[in-house]
């Protein structure tokens, strides 16, 4: 056989291995508009161990909301309308709904994230990552600074979220402060989660500078003497003031 007629045969050989590949393909991933939706894939996109919702609370929904696609023809399914119904159930932040090859719906989300628990004489809900007001749910694990106290919903979702926001950032105090009363005049106490000695911050302003001025303080006091204090009082601008 001569090497032009083996250079033949082995191109034949690919040209065949190429169009049998691509016809099994087709016969894979082509699927039929008019055949029904074989499944609806849930996508909640984060960490595991964070994730409060489930993908059959999600189905859940939408068959409360009559928009099931399993089994309606692949054609009729429309996307958009399944994401805005999605939307609809209180803890999914954003939602994204695509067909595939497979004639599967894969709809992916994002769950809303809790920043801070308000709790009042009248009511508790959550005030998100993106300052909205949310229902409190069961299933939420992450720990979270409560607010309780005279809390306007306005004031939850500016001076406490900003303070709950920059809290989360600050490797010090991020796992000391758990917890603030808000009293009627104003004035803030902060709860310690490592220690009995409340911090009396007052007004909810400067708080950075004032939080920093304890932490200097802490760090250079006798331990046994902090834990001596019922109070700290770093309301009067430059001064730390314990008090038994």
């Amino acid at each position: 056989m001569t090497q032009k007629t083996k250079n033949i045969i082995t191109g034949c050989a690919v040209a065949a291995t190429v169009i049998l590949i691509t016809a099994l393909c087709l016969a894979t991933f082509n699927y039929n508009g008019s055949d029904e939706c074989k499944a609806a894939v849930i996508e909640i996109e984060g960490e595991t161990d964070n994730r409060y919702i489930t993908e059959k609370e999600v189905l859940q929904h939408l068959n409360n909301c009559r928009l099931n696609p399993v089994g309606k023809i692949f054609d009729s399914i429309n996307c958009r309308t399944i994401e805005q119904a999605v939307l609809t159930y209180e803890p999914v932040r954003t939602a994204e709904c695509y067909k595939t090859s497979k004639g599967e719906i894969h709809i992916r989300i994002t769950e809303r994230q809790p920043l801070v628990r308000i709790i009042t004489a009248a009511e508790s809900y959550f005030i998100d990552t993106d300052r909205r007001r949310m229902s409190i749910l069961p299933n939420i694990r992450q720990k979270i600074l409560t607010a309780e106290g005279s809390i306007g919903e306005n004031t939850a979702k500016t001076q406490i979220a900003d303070f709950a926001e920059w809290l989360q950032t600050n490797d010090y105090w991020r796992e000391r402060i758990k917890k603030m009363t808000v009293r009627s005049d104003r004035n803030v106490i902060l709860y310690q989660q490592t220690s009995d000695t409340r911090i009396m911050l007052g007004k909810l302003t400067d708080y950075k500078r004032k939080l920093k001025r304890l932490r200097l303080f802490l760090q250079a006091s006798d331990e046994m003497q902090i834990k001596s204090y019922k109070e700290l009082d770093v309301s009067i601008d430059g001064q730390v003031i314990g008090r038994n």
